[in-house]
């Protein structure tokens, strides 16, 4: 039987997460870029914002600023602020520090 607690999204999510691992290991961190794009075109809207916190923590670590900006700022719009504290407090710091 079916774990329900494991959908469709959480696999595609983590199948996503491994890819740009690999990728990153493999090729560099500028190389996922493809991938992340990729995933936030194909994933919902929850998996959404735990990819692009991701994508611009990668971003910030390239000294991607601007980049990180436009993708932090993407990502909050899928933040439910009722639901999703931790999420929340991650982006809020980002622009603490970065604007």
């Amino acid at each position: 039987t079916k774990d329900p607690l494991i959908t469709e999204d959480i696999l595609k999510l983590n199948l996503y997460k491994i890819f740009i691992y690999k990728t990153e290991l493999f090729y560099g961190a500028t190389k996922t870029r493809v991938i992340y794009e990729r995933a936030l075109q194909e994933l919902n809207d929850d998996s959404t914002c735990e990819v692009c916190i991701e994508f611009a923590a990668m971003e910030t670590k390239l000294g991607e600023i601007d980049r990180a900006r436009v993708i932090y700022t993407h990502g909050s719009q899928y933040v439910d602020p009722k639901k999703d504290i931790h999420r929340l407090g991650i982006l809020a710091e980002f622009r603490r520090i970065m604007w």
